[in-house]
């Protein structure tokens, strides 16, 4: 989305999954930092870090470094 203003056009104004947000994006990033949270006290939780969870902690964290991103991006769309 980050690279093509197009696709975060179409991504933006996708419905999200329930009624509870409007569009797509306002519930994918805090359902991102709730499974990050979720991850960590599972990862607390455990002696060993699993490749798993290791990848999983990598890919949300590079999700919610863009947030900022495509927050600046995406703002001139609402203002639409």
């Amino acid at each position: 989305m980050i690279n093509d203003e197009v696709i975060a056009q179409y991504v933006f104004s996708q419905p999200a999954p329930s009624l509870q947000y409007s569009r797509y994006t306002d519930w994918f990033f805090p359902y991102a930092d709730q499974l990050r949270a979720q991850t960590m006290n599972q990862v607390k939780n455990t002696t060993t870090l699993l490749e798993y969870h290791k990848n999983r902690l990598d890919s949300l964290d590079k999700i919610i470094e863009m947030k900022e991103t495509l927050d600046a991006m995406l703002l001139p769309m609402i203002d639409q």
